[in-house]
């Protein structure tokens, strides 16, 4: 009995590992499965504390997780670890497609993982303006911050996405939010030597003389 329960998890995940639609619906039908709960049998260890909606979006299935919110999947559901919820996957994946199936679901825009990172900071983060559009269109927090109090903005600062910052300029993101140390995105456009974004930042009315924990000026970055 028990061997036929681990058969039969195991070609749970596989179906949804490998996108076979047809098989998942055959053995959700045979074997009464729930298609909220987490997987019971993995082939990869970091695949433990997923459910199936989670693994579709990351892997950018789309007709399979067109069936997971028709079969009443919960949008929002969280890993248990990162508390990532499948939007998160589909933005870090750059999967737009799931993206707008779970927007149109209900997902929560700004759900925040264990490290306070709501969609929106990693779209900004990686520069993926599509999906940063979408995200803005649909009304994401643009000032939402992180566990250390980083903004969008900043992580797009921080990792010269200039495209990015633009957008996010546009939003009305507010460029002189400083995080846990005092910084504003105009401290991280110096640092890292980006003429480009410090002119942005500047023509956009950043402030120049705000210190950070260490005193320190973005001039005194530069």
């Amino acid at each position: 009995m028990l061997l036929r329960a681990q058969m039969a998890g195991i070609e749970f995940y596989d179906a949804v590992l490998n996108n076979e639609l047809q098989l998942l619906k055959r053995l959700v039908t045979q074997h009464k499965l729930d298609l909220n709960a987490k997987f019971v049998e993995v082939r990869k260890k970091n695949h433990s504390d997923l459910c199936p909606i989670h693994l579709a979006s990351y892997r950018g299935y789309t007709y399979m997780l067109q069936y997971l919110i028709e079969s009443k999947c919960d949008v929002n559901r969280t890993t248990t670890t990162l508390r990532r919820t499948a939007l998160h996957f589909s933005v870090l994946r750059h999967k737009i497609a799931c993206m707008l199936l779970l927007i149109a679901a209900g997902a929560k825009l700004d759900a925040k993982d264990t490290f306070g990172n709501s969609p929106c900071h990693y779209a900004a983060d990686d520069g993926y303006c599509q999906i940063l559009d979408v995200l803005i269109r649909r009304g994401v927090n643009v000032n939402s911050k992180d566990i250390t109090s980083k903004t969008p903005l900043m992580k797009a600062v921080r990792n010269n996405k200039t495209d990015a910052v633009l957008r996010l300029l546009r939003a009305n993101s507010d460029l002189n939010i400083t995080d846990r140390n005092s910084d504003m995105a105009l401290h991280y456009a110096a640092r890292n030597g980006c003429v480009d974004i410090i002119d942005i930042l500047l023509s956009a009315g950043s402030l120049i003389d705000v210190q950070n924990y260490w005193g320190r000026t973005p001039l005194m970055e530069a």
